[in-house]
Order: structure tokens, then sequence, then C-alpha cells
């Protein structure tokens, strides 16, 4: 019989192994196998989470480990104190294996990263994991820990699980805490899983979801949330469908979504054609905000040592600096304005689908942050400048990577969109797909 100290063993072996070639971790823990140890003499239940490896993106603080945000500044940095979403997973029985790579301070969608090299796809390393959260999502699916924890702001958590043939969720603004989370802009930031399935997710998500008293940001609506599942019944669900802006550019990407809406009409499901113009707005409103915020964080640190920071945050940093008042109040007036369509929109329809990215992953070298950014998170930003929850699930093949749908519902509706996912899920085989890469885990 496999113990969970093999598991986590051979885990980190596969670190070992793969890393030189993925960069998909900054750092292991190696008292991961005491921890699975414990659990396997243990006589009782070790908790929800039972022994699940997971992999931590390294801008989650880890008490005594180092956290280092993805740059040279914080090499050294090591927390005193687990950020909340860590503590609850060790509380459940999850054994934190490794701090995963990203984008330096979280901030772009390549997972390109000067200081622990670019983060290869899963599927082909010479190709863009995406990001920030790249380094979680190509860890999981090169079988480097059962699931990860990202951070999501602009499509940090759903671009990198699609393009990687995995499941993540950016949760609902607010219903996961930040507490102990490096942030790049608090009007935006969620934390949220990436694993294998909905099922995986679903099991996370259970774990790390709910209120804490402790996080300023967190709206007492996160008291509320319903963490229970029931099955989804297709037959008569509305699911929007938005044209126009939401058409990919990449025609394998386009096959696979029609393809998709195929097996859920297939089901029952009613489609909705919806139109949703404003939506080609969101992605110079987010810029303007999410830039913003982000030179809030490091304006300091900035001012007196510019030297510390690359080019491209440079460019960014001065691009938030440079913004007025005026500016960011007209953006974040044009934000209310687009949550208040969407809630109008989800009296219509239940959920909302789109492909995940308008192309698949372009090669590490041919991908410039500020070319590649905007057509990697073309169709993220308009749901991440709302308050609701997104699920990506894999479709099938792009033309160089994995393809992933998105799957948009209401505030704290979590448990709605997690249905129609797994609903999806039970009728296709494509989230058991993994790359040759992958280890074997005993």
């Amino acid at each position: 019989m496999t113990t969970k100290q093999d598991r986590i063993a051979a885990q980190l072996d596969g670190i070992d192994r793969l890393n030189g070639s993925y960069h998909a971790v900054i750092s292991k823990l190696p008292e991961a196998v005491v921890v699975a140890a414990e659990l396997d003499r243990s006589g009782s239940s070790p908790g929800p989470l039972a022994g699940l490896s997971v992999g931590v993106k390294d801008v989650i603080a880890t008490a005594g480990h180092p956290t280092t945000m993805g740059s040279a500044m914080y090499r050294d940095h090591v927390p005193d104190a687990d950020a909340e979403v860590v503590a609850r997973i060790r509380a459940a029985g999850g054994v934190i294996l490794a701090k995963t790579n990203l984008s330096e301070f979280a901030m772009g969608a390549t997972s390109h990263n000067e200081h622990y090299g670019n983060v290869g796809n899963a599927w082909d390393p010479a190709r863009v994991a995406s990001g920030s959260s790249g380094g979680s999502a190509a860890a999981v699916a090169l079988g480097l820990c059962d699931a990860a924890l990202g951070t999501d702001t602009g499509g940090s958590i759903v671009i990198p699980a699609a393009l990687n043939g995995l499941t993540g969720l950016r949760p609902s603004l607010g219903l996961v805490s930040n507490r102990g989370v490096f942030p790049v802009s608090s009007n935006f930031d969620t934390t949220g899983p990436i694993a294998r399935s909905v099922c995986q997710v679903r099991r996370l998500l259970q774990v790390i979801a709910g209120w804490d008293p402790e996080d300023p940001d967190q709206p007492p609506t996160a008291r509320e949330w319903d963490a229970g599942h029931k099955e989804t019944r297709l037959p008569g669900l509305r699911i929007g469908v938005p044209r126009g802006h939401f058409v990919a550019e990449e025609p394998e990407i386009a096959a696979r979504f029609e393809d998709a809406l195929g097996v859920l009409a297939g089901q029952g499901a009613k489609l909705v054609e919806l139109e949703l113009a404003a939506a080609s707005e969101a992605l110079p409103n987010m810029a303007t905000q999410m830039f913003t915020d982000f030179y809030g964080v490091h304006a300091e640190r900035f001012t007196t040592h510019p030297e510390q920071y690359g080019s491209d945050l440079t460019h960014r940093l001065r691009l938030g600096g440079a913004t007025t008042g005026v500016e960011y109040s007209m953006s974040r007036r044009w934000t209310e304005r687009w949550r208040h369509s969407l809630a109008l929109t989800f009296e219509q329809v239940d959920v909302i689908v789109t492909p995940a990215t308008s192309i698949s992953a372009p090669l590490i070298d041919d991908s410039a942050m500020a070319t590649t950014t905007p057509l990697l998170t073309r169709f993220t930003h308009p749901w991440c400048l709302s308050l609701g929850p997104t699920l990506s699930v894999p479709i099938g093949a792009g033309r160089h990577s994995p393809a992933g749908m998105l799957i948009t519902g209401p505030a704290f509706g979590e448990r709605l969109v997690l249905e129609v996912g797994d609903a999806y899920q039970s009728m296709t085989e494509w989230h058991h797909h993994t790359p040759e890469a992958r280890i074997d885990i005993p």
C-alpha cells in the first residue's frame, strides 16, 4: 500500500528532476515528508484534505520558510506566520510541498522571471505557462503536487489553468481571505485553487473559503457562502454566450469552444446569445486601476530604489504613478456601470461561458510582456472587473497548448459555476489528459 510519505517523497524527487527544465518551483519544503509520515502514523482522520500535497504561489506567506514574491528583493524574506489560506490547509490535513514560481510580484501574464527562471508550459517547456500563477499550474500538470494555490488579479489563475490543461477557479471577490498574501491590487486580488478536476478544486475551496475576521477587505457576505454540493441538471439551464469581443483569434480554440457548447446544449442547456459590447473597454479600465494600485503598493521603494525593479515592472509602475485622480475615478465609475450591467444580465442567464484565451501558449522567447499580455487576458479582464467567480475547465487542444472554457457566475455563485463545470467534466475526458513529462506518482 502506497503511503502519503511515499507520494510526497516521489513528488519532491520529481521537482528535482524536472524543475531545471520547467522552473515551476522556487523552493521545496523538505519537512513535507515528515508531515506526511505523521499523517500516516495518525490513527485519527487527518482532515478533509487528507494528505493532499499543495503547491503555494510564492506571494503567499509560509511561516519559517522563504516567501520571495518572485523577486530578488525578498529572496531572504521569511514570514513569522502563515497566510490564512495556508493555515487552513495545514489544519485540514493538507501538506504544503513547495513554493511555486511566478511573474515577479505577480505582475504579468507570462511567468517570465529573470531571478528564478521563466516558467515553461507543462506540455512544452519552450512555451509560456502563462501567469502570474504559471508555476502553480505547471507544477500541478506535471504531477509535482496534487493541487496548488494561485492568486488572480487579471486572470492569473484561470489563464495558466487553461493553457496547462487544468481546472482553476478565480473566486468571488472577498470569498477567500487575502491576509498574508502580498498584494497587486486590493480591489481585484483573489486567492484560489488549481487542480486537475472540478471535484478537486471544490475540495480545496471548501477549506480555504469563508469569513476571516482579521481580513479588513472581506465583505460580511463571505459569512453566507454555502459550501454544499448538489447535482446541477443542465436541462433548462440558461447559459449566456457573448460573441463579438469573445471570439477567439485562433481557429483551433474557436472550434474547441463550439464543441464544448455542443456538449452543454446536447444535455439540454439553453444557449442564450448575449451582446456585451462594453467588454471591449475592460482592458484599458483594468490597466488603469491595476497599475495605479500596484504603484501604490510599491511607491515608497520605487521612489527611493528604482534600480531594484526590472524594465517591465518599471514601465508599469511609471504608468500607475502617472495616473491622475480624475482618470482613476472615471475608470472606477466605468467598473461600477459594468457590474450593474452584469447584474442585469444574470437576471436573463444563469452563467456566462466564453473561451479562456484568444490564443494558445506562445513561445517564451517570442513573448514580450507588453504585447503578449493583452492577447492572453482579453477574455478574462471583463470578469475580473466583476464581483463573481470564474472557473476555467479544459476543452481540448489548441494549436500549441491545451485550451480552456470560462464559466462565470454572479457574486458568490461558486456553487453554480462549479456544478456546471462538474457536469461538463462528467461528459468529457479532457481533464484526464496529461502531458508526456508528468511524473508517475505512486
